[in-house]
């Protein structure tokens, strides 16, 4: 594969000769200043074939960059502003991805020029990936002079540039409480924190443990976020052995005895469980997940009928003995026997309708059969069209938003009653300070 180098220009051509010498690219582009409002332009320091620069307060001349040793025949002269790094970038950015568009393996050197420069031309070559990025460094004799002739390559890997960004971008998911993109994002870069290690430029040590630390947290809350409280509880644990600062952070929040409780009622009928569908259900609307919201409360809704004729009657709605059913219940219904051999006693799998109504027959006083209201709700039959239900179509937010303001008004008796409590916050959506 061919090489570009990208080579801003300007201050001591010593490096820049130095670069083109050891990388010997096959084609180069030189970004230089454009000389814009008066000023000298480092355009001279590519085009003329002896320059005069300053080094150590004394006049020299040298070869300019375009006769230097290594410059290949084909290349590019770049104008930008020396001041203005937002046109810098603009400018750069799409040089390079033309490059790369041609086949080319890219390496931006952003040794010379201004700051400005610098700055633009670092955030053009982190806008595509596998660019390679790099500046010249060499021996000082002092605290001002670099011995010309011994400047080196450093490459700075692309993904450190990213790092301090995908911070921001983790705390701003987390906001959201969209804990599954948050935690695929660091694992993301934990992967670049690997690929660096070869590297002489590594992230510092902190950047590494919180990386490590927010991870634990976030695969923690993605666990849970996905009803798999047991193996969430079994992660907590395992850092909690270790004394590792999420263990501590989650413990002090006091999600862990939430947690605990959620990972003993697995595969049970608790009013537990329904109050964290409920809060699951309210996460998935936040994010403008609408049908997967809706599906999530009309299974509370199931939910809720069923725990509360297992916790006050001792009737599991997967498993109805024929006895318990009254004959008006029954009809439109067909009993069950084991799937493996068909043998075994007959049983009733009730529907969210036929629970409600065993449940009115048992007991038709219960505060649930009176709150849940005579038309049940009106929200039901645009879920039942919808994709994740018995139709094709999406659920939009205004009736994501019905349904809401139904359970709001009714957890009471579909949940807190059975708890005995007020309903628990919800997950936390700021990352606690453990680093």
């Amino acid at each position: 594969m061919s090489r570009t180098l990208v080579l801003s220009v300007g201050g001591s051509p010593a490096p820049l000769q130095t670069a083109l010498r050891i990388l010997r690219p096959d084609r180069v582009i030189f970004v230089v200043s454009d000389g814009d409002g008066g000023a000298k332009s480092s355009c001279d320091m590519v085009k003329n074939k002896r320059i005069s620069y300053q080094a150590r307060g004394e006049t020299k001349e040298t070869t300019g960059l375009l006769f230097s040793e290594g410059c290949p025949q084909s290349h590019k002269i770049q104008g930008v502003p020396a001041d203005d790094p937002g046109r810098v970038l603009a400018l750069t950015e799409g040089i390079i991805g033309q490059e790369i568009a041609a086949g080319q393996e890219v390496t931006v050197d952003y040794t010379g020029g201004t700051k400005s420069m610098t700055a633009g031309l670092v955030l053009a070559a982190t806008a595509h990936e596998d660019v390679r990025l790099q500046f010249m460094v060499g021996r000082r004799e002092d605290l001002v002079r670099v011995r010309v002739g011994t400047e080196q390559p450093v490459e700075i890997p692309q993904q450190l540039m990213g790092l301090a960004q995908i911070f921001t971008t983790v705390r701003h998911l987390v906001i959201r409480r969209n804990y599954g993109a948050a935690h695929a994002v660091l694992d993301n870069a934990n992967e670049d924190v690997k690929r660096c290690k070869e590297s002489s430029v590594k992230p510092p040590g902190i950047w590494r443990k919180r990386i490590t630390q927010w991870r634990y947290w976030l695969a923690i809350l993605d666990q849970w976020d996905r009803f798999d409280h047991a193996g969430a509880l079994r992660a907590w644990e395992n850092g909690d052995k270790r004394g590792d600062p999420f263990a501590r952070a989650l413990d002090k929040a006091g999600l862990v005895p939430r947690l605990k409780v959620l990972a003993d009622s697995a595969s049970k009928l608790s009013a537990e469980l329904v109050e964290d569908l409920w809060l699951n259900a309210q996460r998935r609307a936040d994010l403008g997940l609408y049908d997967d919201a809706v599906a999530r409360l009309y299974r509370l809704s199931e939910a809720a009928v069923q725990v509360r004729l297992f916790r006050k009657h001792g009737i599991d709605t997967s498993r109805v003995p024929p006895s318990k059913v009254p004959d008006k219940i029954k009809r439109g219904l067909s009993p069950r026997t084991d799937r493996k051999t068909g043998d075994g006693e007959e049983y009733f799998a009730l529907p969210l309708s036929k629970s409600r109504q065993l449940l009115e027959s048992l007991d038709p006083g219960d505060t649930l059969v009176t709150g849940w209201g005579e038309k049940g709700f009106g929200w039901q039959g645009q879920r039942n069209h919808s994709i994740l239900a018995h139709g094709f179509k999406p659920l939009d937010q205004n009736t994501c938003q019905q349904a809401r303001d139904w359970f709001e008004q009714r957890k009471a008796i579909l949940w807190e009653e059975l708890l005995g409590r007020p309903t628990e916050t919800q997950l936390p959506n700021v990352i606690p300070p453990m680093l």
